[in-house]
């Protein structure tokens, strides 16, 4: 931050000395309230903000408002408070330049913990001016809109979090956002649409329509039900009725388990819209109960409440299906969040068009019965993202398999199967009933199936963020070229791709490190299975860098990765160097 001082002479001598005498209403000093830009080494001034000294003398006393420099007058030895969101910031010590910081440390002497106090009203307080300026000019420093200076969207010790969703809330009706405090420089591990686990959770949840991450049917379903190519019920037998689930030790006709010990705050709460096609009766239970009055055929209404999540999570929300047409069965459930957002500001969930600017409103509901691919992603998901440089795709795609995809086979067969292609069109599909599965579902039929590719780019696109890929250990090169291809015609142009083969190619717990040791030994490289494996994965690695240079026309927008383990140097030259 640049610091701009300003002296007032309080003296009158030749040389420059201290009058120990001076004129009460000559101010010994101009110091300056700012606030710290983010973007720059500069502080940006606060324009017309009420201030009082506290002077020694009670006749220096200075008061006013600051100018368009952020400038307010002082004695010296004194203290000054500032008055803005209704909140006085009193006791700060007089000085050249005054910030979020020192107004922070004045709202929190009182606090228990005053440390972390000042940290978040810091912040928070930045967030604030840097996001309401009047004019969104900051040249000219910052004049608080009207209707933002009298009472802050929340407490300004309010989590950090929590406070920048208040105030995102309350910019939306004027089409603002709110202001980023630093630049990303980080990437994340997107975590795959669902859990391997039941009990894993933690991240929002990435989708409006819940359904996508629901379980596969087969894995609590009866297992006489017959399913078409995109996994919904065609049938269901009547030997389903007596058929015990060994989880449940009750029949479960068609079932699927969603969201099962869901954190409060994971959702949001209040009433789902659940749109289906076809004919036949779903059923709810878990942390959610079915509103039969607001519901109709083909549309039904739960409510997921906060007491339900409190003490059901352990159960999920459970749907099940008991019967259906056979010649109009049930598919294309979606579970719909409440509420929408406003048009360009996907990161801020609002419950009704009256949040958002006349005619912006675009609701959640209305997007999915139009079209059940819409890709409409969670806002509270987009807002955990947004603070991320690079979003690394591996486990949202479900690339990195274990090596138990082909037990219990053995010999040729075992052979042949760990070797066997992964082909273009056994990718992931916008169509398919759920992504991704838990250790329910066979490898075999998981692996590389977790969020479609289309989904991915819109994430990235909808974020301006780069994107790393990781492609399937065995994916042929038509996968790959088609692969390539849909990224460079739709992703942002502005956007890098961090490219890499399989992932951790030197660990035996996964099925790609497995591979390149067979085919690096098939080929001959070596007679050592995981010397032959970093072989084959250097070369297989540069074969794909090629095909993706050529489909983008050079590299500037590739940033190709090689994995290794960080404490085997002689491995990561060798690799680097064969």
């Amino acid at each position: 931050m640049t610091i701009g001082l300003l002296h007032g002479c309080g003296g009158g001598s030749d040389n420059g000395g201290t009058n120990p005498n001076p004129d009460p209403g000559t101010p010994a000093g101009t110091g300056r309230l700012l606030v710290t830009n983010p973007q720059s080494s500069t502080g940006i001034p606060l324009v017309n903000i009420a201030y009082a000294t506290t002077p020694i003398a009670a006749a220096a006393r200075q008061a006013g408002t600051t100018n368009n420099n952020g400038d307010y007058k002082y004695d010296t030895s004194e203290q000054v408070s500032f008055t803005l969101f209704n909140t006085t910031f009193a006791g700060i010590s007089t000085k050249a330049t005054i910030n979020e910081d020192d107004l922070a440390v004045s709202y929190c002497k009182a606090n228990p913990t005053p440390a972390s106090c000042q940290y978040k009203v810091a912040r928070n307080l930045q967030r604030l001016l840097l996001s309401t300026d009047n004019d969104q000019n900051l040249t000219n420093g910052i004049s608080i809109l009207a209707n933002f200076q009298q009472t802050p969207p929340a407490a300004l010790d309010a989590e950090i979090d929590q406070f920048e969703l208040a105030l995102a809330k309350k910019l939306a009706p004027i089409n603002r956002q709110t202001a980023a405090l630093f630049s990303p420089s980080l990437g994340i591990n997107l975590e795959s649409p669902q859990p391997e686990a039941d009990e894993v959770g933690g991240q929002p949840v990435a989708f409006v329509d819940l359904f996508r991450i629901s379980r596969p049917f087969p894995e609590f379903s009866c297992t006489d039900i017959k399913y078409d190519s995109n996994g919904w019920p065609l049938e269901i037998p009547a030997s389903c009725d007596t058929q015990t689930n060994p989880t449940f030790r009750t029949p479960t006709w068609a079932t699927t388990l969603i969201l099962r010990y869901v954190p409060y705050g994971a959702i949001p709460t209040g009433k789902y819209t659940v749109l289906y096609e076809g004919t036949g009766t779903l059923q709810y239970s878990g942390i959610a109960n079915k509103l039969a009055g607001e519901s109709q055929v083909g549309r039904d209404v739960i409510e997921i409440t906060p007491e339900l999540i409190k003490t059901r999570n352990s159960a999920g929300l459970r749907v099940q299906l008991k019967d259906i047409d056979l010649a109009n069965p049930v598919k294309n459930i979606r579970i719909v969040m409440p509420g929408g957002t406003c048009e360009g500001n996907p990161i801020v969930r609002v419950d009704s068009e009256a949040e958002c600017p006349a005619g912006q409103y675009r609701s959640f509901v209305d997007t999915l019965a139009a079209d059940r691919n819409s890709i409409i992603f969670n806002p509270d998901y987009l807002r955990f993202l947004k603070d991320f440089k690079v979003l690394r795709t591996m486990n949202f795609m479900e690339m990195s398999p274990r090596n138990r995809a082909c037990y219990p086979l053995t010999d040729d067969a075992y052979r042949q199967c760990m070797l066997q292609d992964f082909t273009w069109d056994q990718r992931a599909k916008l169509d398919q009933a759920s992504w991704g599965g838990s250790s329910r579902t066979p490898l075999l039929k998981l692996y590389a199936r977790g969020v479609p590719l289309e989904v991915v780019v819109a994430l990235a696109n909808t974020l301006n963020k780069d994107v790393w890929f990781n492609l399937p250990h065995n994916a042929t090169n038509d996968y790959v070229t088609k692969f390539a291809t849909y990224v460079r015609d739709n992703l942002n142009t502005q956007s890098k791709i961090h490219l890499e083969y399989t992932n951790e190619p030197w660990n035996a717990i996964f099925w790609g490190s497995m591979y390149v040791r067979m085919k690096g030994i098939a080929l001959g490289l070596d007679t050592t299975e995981w010397r032959a494996g970093y072989k084959y994965y250097s070369n297989r690695s540069v074969e794909i860098f090629k095909i993706w240079h050529d489909i983008f026309g050079g590299s500037e927008r590739l940033v190709r990765t090689l994995n290794t383990y960080h404490p085997d140097e002689w491995m990561s030259r060798n690799m680097l160097s064969y």
